[in-house]
Formats: C-alpha cells, sequence, structure tokens
C-alpha cells in the first residue's frame, strides 16, 4: 500500500502520519486511497459507533516540494483536509491544495478534490471540486 521508504506515525489518539519522502502529489493521493479502501476491506466491525457497519477511515493528503523546511504548515494542510473529509461524510480521503512556497501566491489556486473508486471513470474536468477554503 505503500513504498518501503515510507514510514507511518500515530499522530494523536485515532490518528496516522504516513510520511512519504519525494513522492508527488497523485503517488501520495493514490496511496492514502489504497489504505482507505484496504481498511474498508477488511470489513472490521464498528463496534464504536452502532450506526455503522463496518470501520472505515478518513485521510487528509498534503503535498510541498519544500516540505521538508515548512513540515508545519503542510501538516495543518493535511490535518485540515482530513477534517474536511470528516465533515463531508467519512469513508474518503480529502486532497489539499499544494502548500507552495517557491512560487507567488498568486499562482496559487484551490485543488481539494475527493479521491476515491466513485471518480475513477468520471474525465477529471467533470469530478466535483470543493472550492471552500
Amino acid at each position: 500500500m505503500i513504498r518501503r521508504r515510507d514510514t507511518i506515525y500515530r499522530y494523536g489518539g485515532e490518528e496516522f502520519l504516513v510520511v512519504m519522502p519525494d513522492a508527488s502529489l497523485e503517488v501520495a493521493a493514490a496511496a492514502a486511497e489504497r489504505i482507505r479502501a484496504g481498511v474498508a476491506g477488511l470489513h472490521i466491525r464498528a463496534a464504536a459507533d452502532p450506526a455503522a457497519r463496518t470501520l472505515t477511515i478518513s485521510g487528509g493528503v498534503a503535498f510541498s516540494l519544500s516540505a521538508r523546511e515548512h513540515w508545519g504548515v503542510v501538516l495543518a494542510a493535511a490535518d485540515a483536509a482530513l477534517y474536511e473529509a470528516k465533515a463531508a461524510g467519512r469513508d474518503q480521503i480529502v486532497v489539499a491544495p499544494a502548500v507552495v512556497h517557491e512560487l507567488p501566491a498568486g499562482i496559487l489556486r484551490d485543488r481539494r478534490r475527493p479521491v476515491g473508486p466513485e471518480f475513477e471513470d468520471v474525465p477529471a474536468e467533470k469530478r466535483p471540486v470543493d472550492r471552500a477554503g
């Protein structure tokens, strides 16, 4: 599900952090979706939430070319995307806008989008995009 050089850390009570050095945004988002689908595929009964049938996970993905120098900003972007995924109904991955420090601010644009199997066959230009943020 992840590469050998990637590292998983427990971050908080029920949160985990996957650090993927030199991975593109697309590679990181795909890995997050594989992890989400893998957990869902285990069909673990979610005892903590009687309304839920099985355990699922939500995730936030963030990327920066300068993540080593600005890891706090990247972590905050991933955390915000995680909470966006939870607010949108859980069991999904949300990709945060790229955290860019090397380019002028005018080049930034919000690229948040859900990443999941329900969008695999939908052309990129027709996928829903959350422009709030």
